[in-house]
């Protein structure tokens, strides 16, 4: 009966010991929470009613079907990510004019924004700069149509009437481009090419 009583109590002072380390080692610690991966957003197309991203989350590019949230096309990325370019926000300028023939609007009437002509069909323009024109065609009637995005440029299809324009943004300067062909690129092959 000892010897029961012995082996007994043994057990039962091992496991108020092992029990206690045992729940311990499972209480979940900081660093083990869920941690999203935070997405960066490579390239964007937006077109003919269909939206297309390619995302970066950890080291995973994706394409993502912005309506039904879809993923497909997953690849390693390999070097440093580079976002695509953000439109900043911009109010339209009051007073604008034409360019010459034209139903466009000349960047370069938008008032002192420095908005400057620099070689044909090019503008000297910051980011800013061409977002105030592009939100300035919008006021004045302009649809956008099309919008593509990279780390490099954006890239706007505008329409009125049955006048189609395009808009491409970069770093340090803008094109602008009347009477182009409507013909858009599919904005999901768009998305799924790599980033320049």
């Amino acid at each position: 009966m000892n010897k029961w009583l012995f082996s007994l109590g043994g057990a039962l002072v091992l496991a108020a010991i092992i029990v206690p380390v045992s729940i311990a080692s499972f209480a979940p610690r900081s660093s083990d929470t869920y941690q999203p991966k935070p997405v960066v957003v490579m390239k964007e197309a937006i077109a003919r009613g269909e939206a297309y991203k390619q995302v970066l989350e950890g080291d995973l590019l994706y394409v993502v079907n912005e309506q039904t949230n879809e993923r497909s096309d997953s690849r390693k990325l390999y070097g440093q990510p580079h976002p695509a370019m953000e439109r900043p926000a911009a109010k339209a300028a009051a007073a604008f004019g034409y360019l010459p023939n034209s139903g466009l609007i000349d960047p370069t009437s938008l008032g002192d924004t420095g908005i400057q002509p620099s070689i044909p069909y090019s503008y000297e323009a910051t980011p800013g700069q061409s977002a105030m024109y592009i939100a300035t065609l919008e006021a004045d009637g302009w649809r956008i149509i099309g919008s593509y995005r990279t780390q490099s440029y954006l890239d706007y299809y505008l329409q009125k009437q049955d006048v189609v324009a395009r808009v491409i943004v970069l770093q340090d300067s803008m094109k602008v481009f009347d009477n182009v062909k409507p013909e858009l690129p599919n904005p999901k092959t768009f998305a799924a090419q790599e980033a320049p």
